[in-house]
């Protein structure tokens, strides 16, 4: 939240954020989550009349993740690891132990575990896979942003060491990129292709790479998708 010097990043990161406004939002989400607290322990409570707890999956997770000042942003439109990290629960009695999963999952793994849960064929492809199923892991993520007020668009690979992201003009031109080593930065600090030091890059051969691997994923479809 207190980063200084945001020039390695797009024009809409100004590090200049409304700490005012801020405090408005969380108590107003605070609120908000009042009547969600409400309403599970009322699900809960029919669950448990209905002899169905010990018997139902339920996913429990939020829509978006959401900035809360770092690099200056708030909201949920950036590529950045706090607008897209999300919490995600799940519980299934009897087939699900109490444990952390530390596989890269997302929402679009939900449809394809309840399938695998219900025994229900899909009648399409479907993207994701079955959290159920833990003989696989998966090695990346894509993230999409169309066009927003603030934003323009982008496209992101998500990796546990790094994150590549592109953003495009109207006309689908590439116009700016960023490079994150999560590993040795995981707050995001230094866009490694955008801090004017071409001696911390990554080799040509990998910028190539990156960019045919985020093209690839961007129309990809099913058992395609990473």
């Amino acid at each position: 939240m207190r980063e200084q010097d945001c020039s390695d990043k797009p024009a809409a990161v100004t590090c200049r954020y409304n700490r005012f406004k801020r405090g408005l939002l969380r108590a107003d989400q605070l609120r908000t989550l009042i009547s969600v607290d409400a309403m599970v322990a009322r699900l809960r409570q029919e669950l448990r009349k209905a002899g169905e707890m010990s018997n139902t999956l339920v996913f429990f997770l939020s829509d978006n993740g959401y900035m809360w000042g770092e690099h200056g942003l708030i909201g949920k439109k950036p590529p950045y690891r706090g607008s897209i990290d999300i919490p995600m629960f799940m519980r299934f009695p009897g087939h699900v132990e109490r444990s952390t999963d530390h596989r890269m999952v997302a929402n679009i793994d939900i449809a394809p575990t309840i399938y695998d849960a219900t025994g229900v064929e899909p009648q399409n492809e479907v993207d994701g896979r079955s959290l159920l199923d833990t003989s696989w892991v998966r090695d990346r993520l894509l993230f999409e942003l169309e066009e927003s007020k603030k934003w323009p668009r982008w496209a992101s690979t998500l990796t546990q060491g790094y994150q590549y992201t592109e953003y495009y003009d109207r006309q689908g031109i590439l116009t700016f990129r960023e490079y994150y080593d999560l590993l040795e930065d995981p707050w995001q600090l230094l866009n490694l292709l955008g801090d004017d030091d071409p001696l911390n890059d990554p080799d040509p051969m990998t910028q190539a790479t990156l960019n045919r691997q985020l093209a690839e994923d961007k129309s990809c479809s099913a058992s395609t998708c990473p």
